[in-house]
């Protein structure tokens, strides 16, 4: 297939327009007042009544209040909202909560701009809502999506329409469960916007490095960005009538692109496949306007560079035919089975007969053919002169005689280029061979010989040595010089010699047992294919005819599955393997080792959905019509290890999978529903994938997930049929994509983590193993690094588990921490254990590629002791006396040192942090006293606090500091410790 690539173009052009821009603030909600707001109430002193408002509060001009409809739920704790330290903050408020601005006056305005900066103080039921109303009309709302703890929550609108209006109200809704904090908002202002429409319009380089066909011109179009928004913007796209790309040669939406904010939007172009080969232009004129205001065109050339050479020539000997009557009715028939004419001027073409099966020709047996021009499909008849061939051009009757028809012992071969040092086109023969031991057998067409040639001319040419477009379904050419069939045996070569350009004709029963890349795949209605578990058939063309994957399992274990075939149903697959194990289940129907994930269920044991069996009626339900659906995983197993065969077509196209976003967590189970491999980086950057997934993906290994990242593993091969998790950040569709797939380096279903410098840090806890994995790079830091530091999968609880805390913490929990590859000896890692009281746990460790003078130990800060793990056979037991679930009594250390004492380490793991600009934390503290001074530039100290702590962790509330730079003095009974730190 022709391809091509489309050059980088960089066509930076900015459309400037100078302008001076009025804007007055006319409202900045007042939040000087500490306790401004509802009262606080606990459980012994409730809320009033619904419904409820306080206010106004505030300064006159920039007055607010406060409501709500609903009584807001309590508890034993204080739950507020009010003013502290400027911020508006509600406080484990169970409920909903109204802010509303005074009645703004805007009679005499035409645009304003709205703006609001607010926080996520602890909040987690993502129900916050930005409003305005004008005229006291309804509302009109602006949502906020999901957010965590220390996201900001922020309301910006630019330019807002007044003109006619008298009054305008803004303010904000939520709604929490009173289980944590809530949100914190700074600021609230809406001013007054002016000027004349005068936005800068920048047409950001364009470019691409995509090879592919129909591929989207750099994955999403032309970008184009404004900004300095003052008013609406709209770009009109045209074509210019001097482009030299042909309508056919590319996709264009020119659909009006209209900006109504300070935004990147793009005019989608695609690239056409095409049967040329020249370079092309697309000419784009882009007509700028705001309101009535005409701002300009500019004008963009896109540059198509048609990489491709042409094809070479192809030539198949098609035909040997020999009527047996008389050595003159002999001839030998050539078939251009290529995509370009062949011009004999330029390429000679050599024929000539093998004496005694020998590949080496002789001079006496070449005929050559140095004039002419042959068609694209046509065929060229060269046979000795006689009774049917009165003027023929070709062999003589003496050179045919003998060897040239079907009958004869010598194969024949058709050479290119210079004779005989050229290249073999093709064989023909009973024992022929071409230099590679490929041959084959062609049919003998003497039957149909007088109805598909025309007459001969007396001098030749190509045209007259042709068949008629209307006999060529007459002839009975042999495979094409692309094409690979089986009919119980390979010919004319052995499949192991197939490129990606080659095709596919599979007519008897077969078993493909290595990698595979090919273009087109046809198997016959009466053939049966077999793949063996891990093999790959990548197809880049079309695919016809049932083919039957097979994938090996475990007994008694899950596997996360997908079929890598279309339409393999649930009921057969069932049917098939009778050792697909059942569960509990009522009356005839019983469930059997066949499920689906549901995120949506409240209790995190209920998340499998399995399929039933009845053992009376068959398969109940909708089981029967189900199918296995293209992208989709599910769980699987099996009472005896086996191979599990998904049967069906096999996928060519983007698959795709409709995330699950919003149930009780966003977990999805999916899967490579391909015959072939692709690796996890390139899924991750397929379509919009990165953009609405996670970069941490899970892997079930038959005792645990094994996590995995988008950078940390980006080369690690998902098999086909493979099933895995991801987690949604927002609803949306995500690609497996075609132009993605791979041959692969074999079955990587339960794979080990690629080889890095790392320690894997094992418990143990009878027969179960779980495990953690700290990495060592140069692309890492110590607090998160997307795509390389993975959290421990969270759709499944956990009753045994291991993991780490980040260097720099977040509060999550981590299966794969990575981590500057320098200063490892200050770099003491928190490691979290899950296991009920009265288990015995052991502890190893597999250290890789490290520092030869770096040492491994485990420290237990409960019993005070420090445990070499790098060693042979060395480990460290527990028997809990607690159930445990926190960080603070794990860490791990390297050190050159041989030895490490609890005093040398008490200090040095003592982390000092903001987690957000009100909290700072201490973290890896020993248990007992700590004290905290915190001290300004000039010495004066600002703050002074003392606690005790038994999981290692303590969050200190800031005051409303000023911004700046702060020292930080920890006390304990073992020493003292200073940190500079900046507050913002």
């Amino acid at each position: 297939m022709k391809q091509k690539n489309l050059l980088k173009i960089a066509f930076s052009f900015i459309l400037a327009f100078s302008f001076s821009t009025i804007s007055a603030q006319i409202y900045d909600a007042d939040f000087s007042t500490n306790g401004d707001g509802f009262a606080d109430h606990t459980s012994a002193s409730p809320p009033a009544d619904a419904p409820a408002s306080v206010g106004p509060f505030g300064s006159a001009g920039n007055q607010w209040s406060l409501s709500y409809t609903s009584k807001p739920g309590t508890d034993g704790s204080a739950n507020s909202f009010k003013v502290v330290d400027g911020a508006l903050l509600s406080d484990d408020w169970g409920g909903q909560g109204i802010f509303k601005s005074q009645s703004i006056d805007v009679s005499s305005i035409n645009t304003v701009d709205i703006s609001a900066i607010s926080q996520n103080s602890g909040a987690n039921d993502d129900n916050f809502t930005y409003f305005y109303i004008l005229d006291g009309g309804s509302r009109v709302e602006t949502p906020i999506g999901e957010t965590n703890n220390g996201d900001p929550v922020s309301y910006s609108i630019s330019g807002l329409d007044v003109s006619g209006v008298n009054s305008l109200v803004v303010g904000f809704e939520f709604s929490e469960n009173g289980a944590g904090d809530g949100y914190s908002t700074s600021s609230f202002t809406v001013s007054e916007s002016g000027g004349t429409p005068s936005p800068t319009i920048t047409f950001d380089s364009a470019s691409s490095a995509e090879t592919e066909t129909d591929a989207t011109f750099a994955t999403s179009g032309i970008p184009i960005t404004l900004t300095n928004y003052d008013a609406d913007v709209t770009i009109t796209a045209t074509v210019n009538g001097s482009s030299t790309a042909e309508p056919g040669d590319y996709t264009i939406d020119l659909t009006a692109l209209v900006f109504d904010a300070n935004e990147t939007l793009n005019i989608p172009l695609s690239i056409n496949d095409d049967a040329d080969f020249e370079d092309e232009t697309i000419i784009i004129d882009f007509t700028v306007t705001s309101g009535t205001a005409d701002l300009g065109i500019s004008t963009h050339t896109v540059t198509i560079t048609d990489n491709d050479t042409p094809p070479a020539p192809s030539l198949i000997i098609s035909e040997v035919a020999d009527t047996g009557d008389n050595d003159n009715a002999r001839f030998v028939e050539i078939y251009n089975n290529g995509s370009v004419d062949i011009d004999f001027s330029v390429t000679p073409i050599y024929i000539s007969r093998f004496t005694n099966g020998n590949a080496t020709a002789t001079a006496s047996n070449v005929e050559e053919l140095t004039t002419g021009t042959l068609t694209a499909g046509q065929y060229l008849v060269i046979a000795s002169s006689g009774t049917n061939f009165t003027t023929a051009y070709g062999f003589s009757s003496d050179e045919i005689n003998g060897g040239f028809g079907v009958n004869g012992d010598d194969p024949f071969g058709m050479y290119s280029g210079t004779y005989p040092s050229g290249t073999l086109f093709d064989v023909y023969g009973e024992i022929g061979v071409d230099g590679t031991g490929q041959s084959w057998e062609y049919e003998d067409s003497r039957a149909v010989r007088n109805n598909i040639m025309e007459a001969p001319s007396t001098t030749w040419q190509a045209s007259s040595w042709t068949i008629t477009s209307a006999n060529v379904a007459d002839a009975t050419p042999g495979a094409s010089e692309n094409e690979f069939r089986y009919d119980g045996d390979w010919k004319p070569r052995d499949i192991s010699n197939a490129t990606s350009s080659d095709n596919v004709l599979i007519t008897s029963a077969i078993t493909l047992s290595t990698n595979l890349e090919i273009n087109n795949f046809e198997v016959d209605n009466s053939a049966t294919v077999t793949i063996n578990s891990g093999v790959a058939l990548k197809v880049n063309g079309t695919s016809t005819g049932n083919v039957t994957y097979n994938r090996a399992l475990t007994a008694n274990q899950w596997h996360l599955i997908a079929s890598p075939v279309n339409s393999q149903g649930i009921a057969n697959f069932y049917t098939n393997e009778p050792n697909t194990r059942l569960g509990s289940g009522v009356g005839v129907a019983q469930n059997v080792a066949i499920a689906t994930y549901d995120n949506s269920q409240v209790d995190a044991n209920d998340v499998w959905s399995y399929y039933t069996f009845g053992q009376v009626d068959g398969l109940n339900g909708d089981d029967t019509n189900n199918t296995f659906a293209n992208g989709t995983g599910y769980s699987v197993s099996l009472s005896t290890s086996e191979d599990v065969s998904f049967t069906g077509t096999i996928p060519t196209s983007n698959q795709s999978f409709i995330l699950a976003h919003g149930g009780a967590n966003n977990f999805n189970l999916v899967g490579n529903s391909f015959t072939s491999f692709f690796t996890l980086g390139d899924f991750y950057g397929a379509g919009s994938n990165n953009s609405i997934i996670g970069t941490d993906f899970y892997f079930w290994n038959g005792s645990q997930y094994v996590t995995r990242t988008s950078g940390g593993n980006a080369t690690f091969e998902i098999a086909p049929g493979q099933g895995f998790f991801v987690e949604s950040l927002s609803a949306g569709t995500i690609s497996f994509e075609a132009a993605d797939l791979i041959t692969g380096n074999g079955d990587t279903f339960n794979k080990s983590l690629d080889s890095k410098l790392e320690i894997t840090l094992n418990v143990f806890e009878g027969k179960n193993k779980r495990f953690a994995n700290i990495i060592y790079s140069d692309k890492a830091t110590s607090g998160y690094d997307k795509g390389y530091d993975g959290k421990l999968f969270g759709g499944v609880p956990h009753s045994f588990a291991i993991y780490s805390d980040l260097i720099e913490s977040d509060g999550k929990k981590y299966q794969v921490q990575s981590l500057p590859s320098v200063d490892y000896e200050n770099m003491i890692v928190p490691v979290g254990i899950i296991a009920d009281t009265g288990k015995e746990i052991t502890f190893t460790a597999e250290a890789l590629n490290l520092p030869t003078n770096l040492k491994v130990f485990l420290e237990d800060r409960q019993t005070n002791t420090f445990t070499r793990l790098d060693e042979a056979n060395s480990e460290y037991t527990i028997t809990t006396t607690e159930k445990l679930e926190d960080i603070g009594r794990f860490y791990l250390h390297t050190k050159s040192n041989s030895t490490l004492s609890t005093t040398d380490a008490l200090l040095e793991s003592v982390r000092i942090y903001k987690t957000d600009v009100t909290t700072l934390r201490i973290a890896g503290l020993s248990q007992g006293t700590t004290n905290i001074e915190l001290f300004n530039t000039l010495g004066k100290k600002v703050l002074n606090t003392s606690f005790s702590t038994s999981t290692g962790i303590k969050d200190i509330s800031l005051p409303n500091f000023a911004s700046g730079i702060y020292i930080v003095k920890l006390s304990t009974a073992t020493g003292q410790l200073n940190k500079k730190i900046t507050l913002e």
